[in-house]
């Protein structure tokens, strides 16, 4: 069975969507869809491993305006969940809810 995603805290540095979630177990790390969007007032990025907050390494940006952001096509290719990173530019952290489409 698959996991459906949830609402994640993203902290301030590069993290996988599979840490976020807690998906340890290989076979639930692929999905035809990853649907991203924020809570609050707060931004955050995604992109790859080295994604940051720094003007010249910010992937793309999340706002409460993105409804929601999506990676995947859903025609077949899938999305693994340890290529997906996200890093929050609050203090305390962004709140993220995280889609997984199968």
């Amino acid at each position: 069975m698959a996991f459906n995603g949830g609402e994640a805290l993203v902290p301030g540095t590069a993290t996988s969507i599979s840490s976020l979630l807690s998906i340890t177990d290989p076979s639930q790390k692929a999905y035809k869809q990853i649907n991203l969007q924020v809570l609050g007032a707060a931004t955050a990025y995604v992109g790859g491993s080295n994604v940051t907050t720094t003007a010249n390494r910010r992937g793309v940006l999340l706002t409460t305006a993105t409804l929601p952001y999506t990676i995947g096509q859903g025609d077949g290719e899938s999305v693994n969940t340890d290529f997906v990173y996200i890093v929050g530019t609050a203090a305390g952290g962004n709140i993220v809810v995280i889609a997984l489409v199968s």
